[in-house]
């Protein structure tokens, strides 16, 4: 989500976090905003129930032995994603483009 986004929660947008700290807010419809730092901040909105800031071990180390802690609703966010990408990615493979060398024959989408 964009942090200047209108209507975000300007709490969760201004808070100062240190690397790898989780703050989120809900309100009373059920809508979580929710602020991670990792390499830089990273904001999200869910309406799932099942979505939670607590940090989970992704079962990955770092490059000095660390474990590597992220918030749950990233790694549902990121395993959601894996699909919608290997699609994107087999569609560019098959254009639907058919160039001629005649201009006005050209067509596509």
């Amino acid at each position: 989500m964009r942090s200047n986004r209108a209507g975000s929660g300007h709490e969760v947008v201004q808070k100062k976090l240190k690397l790898g700290e989780v703050y989120g807010l809900q309100n009373k419809t059920g809508i979580k905003l929710i602020k991670w730092k990792d390499k830089r901040d990273v904001l999200m909105i869910s309406t799932k129930p099942s979505h939670s800031a607590t940090m989970v071990n992704t079962g990955k180390t770092n490059k000095l032995n660390e474990r590597i802690m992220k918030p749950q609703v990233i790694l549902d966010y990121n395993e959601g994603r894996q699909g919608t990408d290997l699609s994107d990615q087999l569609s560019t493979y098959h254009t639907c483009l058919r160039r001629s060398i005649k201009w006005y024959k050209k067509s596509g989408i």
